[in-house]
C-alpha cells in the first residue's frame, strides 16, 4: 500500500555505491523516525545533493518487511534554513 510521509531529512548514508546505489536516510515527521531507503537513481542523486537537518519534503512509497519506508518518488516542501547558505559554501 503507497503511503506518503512529509518530513526533515537527516542522517543521509550510502549503504550500496555501485553498480546500484542504495541509500538510506532517516526522516523526521509527526514525532517519529522513519528509516527510509532509496533505489531509484533519480531520488538517489537528489538526496545525496541535500543538507542534512536543512530540507522538509514530501515522499511517496511503502513499508517493506523491516518496517523500512522504501521511497519511490519524492517533492521538495520548503526548507528549514536558508539554503542560500548551502550553495554558497559549495
Amino acid at each position: 500500500m503507497r503511503t506518503s510521509k512529509k518530513g526533515l531529512v537527516s542522517k543521509i548514508r550510502v549503504l550500496k555505491p555501485a553498480p546500484n546505489m542504495l541509500i538510506r536516510f532517516s526522516l523526521i515527521a509527526d514525532d517519529k523516525t522513519y528509516n527510509c531507503l532509496v533505489a531509484n537513481e533519480l531520488v538517489v542523486q537528489r538526496i545525496l545533493m541535500m543538507p542534512e537537518n536543512a530540507i522538509f519534503i514530501k515522499v511517496n512509497g511503502y513499508f517493506n518487511k523491516k518496517k523500512q519506508f522504501v521511497v519511490t518518488e519524492l517533492c521538495y516542501q520548503t526548507a528549514a534554513k536558508n539554503i542560500d547558505y548551502y550553495r554558497k559554501r559549495a
